[in-house]
């Protein structure tokens, strides 16, 4: 990224060190969760679109192994918890893509007070049936605005994940692109970035 307004920042985190990239201004703030094996650099097509509506954090979870991708999701929402509360931020919009998009939702599930809106990318929360009844139900429930954005030729988690994630979110919403596969962030990031805005310009907090 070129951009001379996006910084490098750092937070620790009950000895836990994340790093993120943090640009723009504007509340409630954009936060990027990636997904597995990836990092907040993989947001560097759309950091540059999105900062320029709302201010964006890009966070880097931190390497740990864990016995399964559950307990891995579930101690990234705790750290995502910890840095939103350092940020001291009251509210704020979670994207989260794949991975990243299991651990939004279940942050959000667990703090819906804290989350303004909710997109989530091809995410893997179907992973785990126990989690997604919690997750979902909860979210649902409390009406928080949910974007669902999917690529079409997704072969590693279908589209049908986010259909049947879609009929259970009343307050969801449901965009399909055509032209992309598992990462449409990366892959198309024009028109992902405009959905994002557009969404989160229509579900003020």
């Amino acid at each position: 990224m070129d951009d001379t307004h996006i910084e490098n920042a750092s937070a620790i985190l009950n000895g836990v060190r994340i790093d993120y990239y943090v640009g723009g201004a504007g509340l409630p703030p954009i936060i990027l969760v990636h997904g597995l094996n990836s990092h907040a650099g993989s947001w560097r097509k759309n950091i540059p679109s999105l900062e320029r509506v709302r201010q964006t954090f890009a966070v880097t979870m931190p390497v740990k192994s864990h016995p399964s991708v559950k307990l891995k999701a579930a101690w990234e929402a705790q750290l995502l918890d910890g840095l939103i509360t350092h940020l001291g931020v009251p509210s704020a919009t979670i994207v989260g893509h794949s991975l990243g998009g299991w651990v939004a939702m279940l942050y959000a599930a667990q703090h819906a007070e804290r989350v303004c809106s909710l997109i989530l990318e091809d995410t893997a929360l179907l992973v785990d049936n126990n989690t997604r009844e919690d997750s979902v139900d909860n979210i649902s429930h409390r009406g928080i605005p949910v974007l669902i954005l999917w690529g079409e030729k997704d072969t590693l988690i279908p589209l049908e994940v986010g259909k049947a994630v879609h009929s259970r979110i009343a307050t969801s919403e449901l965009k399909i692109y055509r032209n992309a596969g598992h990462v449409p962030h990366w892959e198309i990031p024009d028109e992902y970035n405009a959905a994002i805005i557009d969404f989160i310009q229509r579900k003020t907090c």
